[in-house]
Protein backbone atom coordinates (compact mmCIF):
# COMPACT_ATOMS: atom_id res chain seq x y z
CA UNK A 1 0.00 0.00 0.00
CA UNK A 2 1.35 3.44 -0.98
CA UNK A 3 1.94 6.15 1.16
CA UNK A 4 -0.37 8.99 0.78
CA UNK A 5 2.37 11.56 -0.35
CA UNK A 6 3.27 8.37 -3.31
CA UNK A 7 -0.56 8.08 -4.08
CA UNK A 8 -1.21 11.72 -4.74
CA UNK A 9 1.79 11.69 -6.65
CA UNK A 10 0.94 8.21 -8.60
CA UNK A 11 -2.13 10.13 -9.46
CA UNK A 12 -0.44 13.36 -11.32
CA UNK A 13 1.13 10.88 -13.83
CA UNK A 14 -0.21 11.65 -17.12
CA UNK A 15 -1.67 8.31 -18.50
CA UNK A 16 -0.44 8.32 -21.82
CA UNK A 17 3.83 9.15 -20.78
CA UNK A 18 6.84 7.58 -20.21
CA UNK A 19 7.90 8.00 -16.43
CA UNK A 20 11.65 8.40 -14.77
CA UNK A 21 11.52 7.94 -11.04
CA UNK A 22 14.90 9.67 -9.96
CA UNK A 23 15.83 8.08 -6.79
CA UNK A 24 13.42 5.88 -6.50
CA UNK A 25 14.57 3.73 -3.75
CA UNK A 26 12.46 0.93 -3.52
CA UNK A 27 10.49 1.33 -6.32
CA UNK A 28 7.02 1.19 -4.92
CA UNK A 29 5.87 4.33 -7.34
CA UNK A 30 6.58 2.38 -10.66
CA UNK A 31 5.66 -1.03 -8.92
CA UNK A 32 1.72 0.86 -8.26
CA UNK A 33 1.64 2.12 -11.37
CA UNK A 34 2.13 -1.02 -13.16
CA UNK A 35 -0.26 -2.87 -10.81
CA UNK A 36 -2.65 -0.03 -12.33
CA UNK A 37 -2.46 -1.30 -15.69
CA UNK A 38 -0.09 1.87 -16.47
CA UNK A 39 1.07 1.19 -20.25
CA UNK A 40 3.88 3.57 -20.81
CA UNK A 41 7.93 2.97 -19.80
CA UNK A 42 8.57 2.99 -16.26
CA UNK A 43 12.34 3.05 -15.18
CA UNK A 44 13.65 3.80 -12.30
CA UNK A 45 16.87 5.39 -11.08
CA UNK A 46 19.18 5.82 -8.04
CA UNK A 47 22.12 5.77 -6.75
CA UNK A 48 22.33 3.36 -4.26
CA UNK A 49 23.02 0.07 -4.34
CA UNK A 50 21.17 -1.06 -1.59
CA UNK A 51 17.46 0.37 -2.05
CA UNK A 52 17.87 -0.72 -5.70
CA UNK A 53 18.66 -4.58 -5.36
CA UNK A 54 15.10 -4.16 -2.41
CA UNK A 55 13.38 -2.91 -5.73
CA UNK A 56 15.05 -5.93 -7.68
CA UNK A 57 14.05 -8.59 -5.59
CA UNK A 58 10.28 -6.72 -5.38
CA UNK A 59 10.26 -6.76 -9.08
CA UNK A 60 10.61 -10.58 -9.05
CA UNK A 61 8.02 -11.42 -7.05
CA UNK A 62 6.14 -9.16 -8.97
CA UNK A 63 7.44 -10.91 -12.51
CA UNK A 64 7.98 -7.42 -13.84
CA UNK A 65 11.63 -7.78 -13.93
CA UNK A 66 10.70 -7.51 -18.14
CA UNK A 67 8.19 -4.18 -17.54
CA UNK A 68 10.28 -2.10 -15.49
CA UNK A 69 13.84 -0.97 -16.33
CA UNK A 70 16.23 -0.28 -13.34
CA UNK A 71 19.78 2.00 -13.62
CA UNK A 72 22.53 2.45 -10.65
CA UNK A 73 22.91 5.91 -11.96
CA UNK A 74 22.77 9.50 -10.62
CA UNK A 75 19.94 12.33 -11.80
CA UNK A 76 18.83 12.92 -15.21
CA UNK A 77 22.37 11.56 -17.23
CA UNK A 78 21.07 7.99 -17.74
CA UNK A 79 17.32 8.88 -19.11
CA UNK A 80 16.83 8.92 -22.60
CA UNK A 81 14.57 11.37 -24.53
CA UNK A 82 11.95 8.54 -24.66
CA UNK A 83 11.04 9.18 -21.33
CA UNK A 84 8.78 12.52 -21.24
CA UNK A 85 7.91 12.61 -17.59
CA UNK A 86 10.41 13.00 -14.35
CA UNK A 87 9.42 11.98 -11.11
CA UNK A 88 12.38 14.07 -8.12
CA UNK A 89 10.61 13.37 -4.76
CA UNK A 90 11.73 12.76 -1.36
CA UNK A 91 15.00 15.17 -1.39
CA UNK A 92 15.67 19.08 -1.01
CA UNK A 93 15.34 21.82 -3.26
CA UNK A 94 19.30 22.38 -3.80
CA UNK A 95 19.58 18.72 -5.00
CA UNK A 96 16.57 18.71 -7.50
CA UNK A 97 18.13 21.94 -8.87
CA UNK A 98 21.90 20.48 -9.07
CA UNK A 99 19.60 17.04 -10.95
CA UNK A 100 18.22 19.32 -13.22
CA UNK A 101 20.83 22.13 -14.54
CA UNK A 102 23.03 18.78 -14.59
CA UNK A 103 21.46 17.44 -17.59
CA UNK A 104 19.39 20.64 -19.24
CA UNK A 105 20.29 20.28 -22.34
CA UNK A 106 17.22 17.17 -21.91
CA UNK A 107 14.73 19.56 -21.17
CA UNK A 108 13.54 20.05 -24.43
CA UNK A 109 11.76 15.65 -24.22
CA UNK A 110 10.82 16.94 -20.81
CA UNK A 111 6.76 17.62 -20.82
CA UNK A 112 6.63 16.83 -17.19
CA UNK A 113 7.93 17.27 -13.64
CA UNK A 114 6.19 15.83 -10.80
CA UNK A 115 8.43 17.46 -8.06
CA UNK A 116 7.96 16.49 -4.27
CA UNK A 117 10.65 19.00 -2.96
CA UNK A 118 11.38 18.76 1.47
CA UNK A 119 12.65 22.25 1.47
CA UNK A 120 12.34 25.51 -0.16
CA UNK A 121 9.25 24.90 -2.41
CA UNK A 122 8.55 28.90 -3.02
CA UNK A 123 12.10 28.29 -4.79
CA UNK A 124 11.10 25.20 -6.32
CA UNK A 125 7.89 26.87 -8.08
CA UNK A 126 10.47 29.79 -9.34
CA UNK A 127 13.29 27.50 -10.65
CA UNK A 128 10.33 25.26 -13.09
CA UNK A 129 8.90 28.60 -13.95
CA UNK A 130 12.13 30.11 -15.24
CA UNK A 131 12.86 26.42 -17.39
CA UNK A 132 9.53 27.46 -18.94
CA UNK A 133 6.93 24.79 -16.89
CA UNK A 134 3.55 25.93 -15.43
CA UNK A 135 2.30 24.67 -12.66
CA UNK A 136 -0.85 22.83 -13.29
CA UNK A 137 -1.73 20.87 -10.42
CA UNK A 138 -0.98 21.27 -6.46
CA UNK A 139 -1.58 19.29 -3.45
CA UNK A 140 -0.89 19.12 0.15
CA UNK A 141 -0.89 17.01 2.71
CA UNK A 142 0.98 16.26 6.23
CA UNK A 143 2.38 12.88 7.00
CA UNK A 144 3.81 11.94 10.50
CA UNK A 145 3.27 16.21 11.26
CA UNK A 146 5.23 17.18 8.59
CA UNK A 147 3.94 18.70 5.72
CA UNK A 148 4.40 17.98 2.00
CA UNK A 149 3.94 20.18 -0.95
CA UNK A 150 3.91 17.84 -4.25
CA UNK A 151 3.69 20.37 -7.44
CA UNK A 152 3.60 19.00 -11.21
CA UNK A 153 4.73 21.40 -13.88
CA UNK A 154 3.85 20.99 -17.38
CA UNK A 155 5.53 23.14 -20.33
CA UNK A 156 4.22 26.17 -20.85
CA UNK A 157 4.39 29.98 -20.55
CA UNK A 158 2.61 31.94 -17.17
CA UNK A 159 3.50 34.76 -15.00
CA UNK A 160 2.89 34.55 -11.32
CA UNK A 161 3.49 36.72 -8.31
CA UNK A 162 5.91 36.32 -5.52
CA UNK A 163 2.62 35.42 -3.14
CA UNK A 164 1.59 32.43 -5.58
CA UNK A 165 5.57 31.48 -5.60
CA UNK A 166 5.19 31.40 -1.86
CA UNK A 167 1.98 29.63 -1.19
CA UNK A 168 1.42 28.03 -4.28
CA UNK A 169 -1.26 29.38 -6.88
CA UNK A 170 -3.45 26.43 -6.69
CA UNK A 171 -3.31 25.87 -3.28
CA UNK A 172 -4.25 29.55 -2.23
CA UNK A 173 -7.76 29.14 -3.85
CA UNK A 174 -8.33 25.34 -2.70
CA UNK A 175 -7.45 26.97 1.06
CA UNK A 176 -7.42 23.27 2.41
CA UNK A 177 -7.59 22.95 6.21
CA UNK A 178 -3.72 21.56 5.83
CA UNK A 179 -2.66 24.43 3.87
CA UNK A 180 -4.29 26.61 7.09
CA UNK A 181 -2.71 24.00 9.76
CA UNK A 182 1.05 24.31 7.85
CA UNK A 183 0.44 28.08 7.68
CA UNK A 184 -0.88 28.60 11.15
CA UNK A 185 1.65 26.56 12.56
CA UNK A 186 4.37 28.95 10.66
CA UNK A 187 2.45 31.99 12.39
CA UNK A 188 3.11 30.61 15.90
CA UNK A 189 6.76 29.68 15.63
CA UNK A 190 6.93 33.73 13.61
CA UNK A 191 5.09 34.70 17.47
CA UNK A 192 7.51 32.52 19.05
CA UNK A 193 10.57 35.03 17.81
CA UNK A 194 9.28 38.07 17.83
CA UNK A 195 8.80 37.64 21.17
CA UNK A 196 12.32 36.53 21.83
CA UNK A 197 14.72 39.36 23.54
CA UNK A 198 17.58 37.89 21.58
CA UNK A 199 16.44 38.37 18.24
CA UNK A 200 17.40 41.82 16.79
CA UNK A 201 14.11 43.85 15.98
CA UNK A 202 15.02 43.73 12.34
CA UNK A 203 14.68 40.30 12.22
CA UNK A 204 11.30 40.75 14.08
CA UNK A 205 10.07 43.15 11.95
CA UNK A 206 10.49 40.59 9.26
CA UNK A 207 8.84 38.14 10.69
CA UNK A 208 6.01 40.42 11.85
CA UNK A 209 5.80 41.58 8.10
CA UNK A 210 5.22 37.80 6.85
CA UNK A 211 2.60 37.23 9.64
CA UNK A 212 0.69 40.28 8.20
CA UNK A 213 0.54 38.55 4.60
CA UNK A 214 -0.23 34.51 6.16
CA UNK A 215 -2.80 36.36 7.94
CA UNK A 216 -4.40 37.84 4.73
CA UNK A 217 -4.02 34.98 2.78
CA UNK A 218 -5.96 32.02 5.17
CA UNK A 219 -8.29 34.43 6.12
CA UNK A 220 -9.84 35.55 2.72
CA UNK A 221 -12.35 34.07 1.05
Amino acid sequence: MLSKRLQIIANLVPKDSNVADIGCDHGYLLIYLKDNHFNGKLLGIDNKKGPLESFRNNLIQKKYENKITIKLSDGLKDVDNNFNTIVIAGMGFDNIKKIVLDSKEKLDNIETFIIDSHTKEPEVRNFFVKLGYKIEEESIIEENGIFYEIIKFVKGDKEYSEIEYKFGPILIKEKSDIFKKKWNKKLLKNNEIIKNNYVENTKKNAFEEENKIIQKIINSK
